[in-house]
């Protein structure tokens, strides 16, 4: 891993998850205060502290480790040493008010995620593209029957220029939806150009038998997934698959969909050099029928998406904080239900930072995507009603508010011994995985550089 790379790690890491755990304990803190909760200590992060300074009896501080934080309140714990049963300690609240402060750290990271996720949609984005190329084509589709063929540059479409495969939708949406009699679409072949008109009621005939051609080159490799465990990397060039020469992208997706559970063999180029891949796709998410090996094209345009009213923006901002909550808790119950397909793509602060390293190097919008799903991954396992975590103090006041009594000291010790023990053991399951995955990579990377050979002098 060169010095760029382990940067764009670095960097990605401290922009996404300190703000989110920030964030998180001030809504635990501010929640607290409220409630008349005394705060002892406020800390951004772990272990042995950087700096912290005192003000209105509570301690703030910065703390070495990166990866957590906490706001610790006085007489939180039976076994706190300050625990001396005080109207302004956190066990001697109401159930309501224990409820509270427990929801204001994951209710925090929603508002969060709602709030950036808005501010994109009104400020408009960055996206990823393709070149409006034309891939294969079927000799009975409509495209075909026109004269089209694989590698035609579309240029414009009802004289409107077209930059990418995304502008061309937009073109063909937006100028379709005044319905003209036929529309004129513009295309070059070894630098001619040509013209073809497409009548209105074929639109659909046609948009339906075109694609896009992208080149057979890996853009970026998703964490976790087989590809990475195999080691393939970002700019392999599959040549061949299970011996087959592919020329586009859709030469390695048909084959990869259709061979779910069976091991396929790649053949790559990595810049001088030819090495040989056996993958095995998984099934497609959702129980979907297809394989997939974890594997992006890729995108030699970015394009801008301008922003929209700030009423609009709302509503797509809380449109995609709601998907994001259902996809989260959509992919627990997948971990719960199949264990052995998605345990292996459980990952711990690791994972994130790799995560943040490949999209930090997309711009800001898309680290902002980025942080909003991971604020709510962060607000739906605190939610969980795990003894220690939020959602086990929100069941606790749940249980005091149904019996009419808090639970006793030593139920409330033996819950929370319960909690620690199923924390740690997710907590080591996550780094567990997280190491293996990083090993399988270096292994299974290893042994393929040492099988390759350098690429034969003027191949392309």
């Amino acid at each position: 891993m060169d010095f760029q790379n382990l940067w764009d790690i670095a960097r990605g890491f401290l922009l996404v998850l300190p703000p989110i755990i920030f964030f998180h304990e001030l809504g635990h803190f501010l929640a607290a205060r409220w409630c008349g909760v005394r705060v002892v200590r406020f800390s951004l992060g772990f272990g042995p502290r950087i700096f912290s300074f005192t003000r209105g009896g509570t301690e703030y501080q910065l703390a070495w480790i990166p990866l957590g934080g906490f706001v610790k309140m006085a007489g939180e714990s039976p076994e706190s040493p300050d625990r001396h049963e005080a109207p302004d300690e956190f066990l001697s609240q109401v159930w309501w008010k224990k409820a509270i402060i427990a929801a204001a750290g994951p209710l925090m990271n929603l508002v969060l995620a709602f709030v950036a996720l808005t501010l994109v949609y009104w400020a408009g984005y960055s996206q990823q593209d393709y070149p409006a190329m034309l891939g294969r084509l079927s000799a009975k589709s409509y495209a075909a029957r026109l004269g089209l063929a694989s590698g035609d540059q579309l240029v414009a479409w009802d004289g409107r220029a077209i930059k990418s495969w995304g502008g061309l939708d937009d073109a063909m949406q937006g100028i379709a939806a005044r319905k003209p009699a036929n529309h004129q679409l513009r295309y070059l072949r070894a630098g001619q150009t040509h013209e073809v008109t497409i009548p209105h009621q074929d639109l659909e005939d046609f948009s339906s038998g075109i694609t896009l051609y992208l080149p057979p080159v890996i853009g970026s490799v998703v964490v976790g997934l087989p590809a990475y465990l195999a080691g393939v990397r970002d700019g392999d060039r599959v040549l061949s698959l299970n011996g087959r020469p592919t020329t586009e992208w859709l030469d390695l997706t048909e084959v990869i969909f259709v061979n779910s559970g069976k091991p396929l063999d790649f053949h790559v180029r990595r810049g001088n050099r030819e090495l040989d891949f056996r993958v095995t796709p998984m099934q497609q998410e959702d129980g979907a029928r297809g394989g997939r090996i974890g594997i992006e094209p890729l995108s030699s345009q970015i394009f801008r998406v301008d922003g929209v009213g700030l009423p609009e923006a709302t509503q797509s901002g809380w449109t995609a904080t709601r998907r994001m909550v259902r996809d989260t808790y959509a992919g627990f119950g997948k971990i719960v239900s199949r264990p052995k397909v998605y345990g292996q793509q459980v990952g711990g602060p690791i994972m994130i930072a790799q995560l943040a390293g490949q999209v930090v190097r997309r711009g800001v919008s898309s680290l902002v995507w980025f942080g909003s799903f991971i604020s709510i991954a962060i607000m739906a396992f605190n939610l969980l009603p795990i003894p220690i975590l939020d959602g086990g103090h929100i069941a606790f006041a749940v249980v005091e508010a149904v019996q009419r009594r808090p639970l006793s000291m030593n139920q409330l010790m033996t819950f929370q011994r319960i909690g620690l023990a199923v924390l740690g053991s997710i907590l080591i399951f996550v780094l567990l995985n997280d190491s293996w995955r990083g090993i399988q990579r270096v292994l299974n990377g290893s042994a393929v550089e040492s099988r390759g050979h350098s690429a034969p002098r003027g191949t392309p």
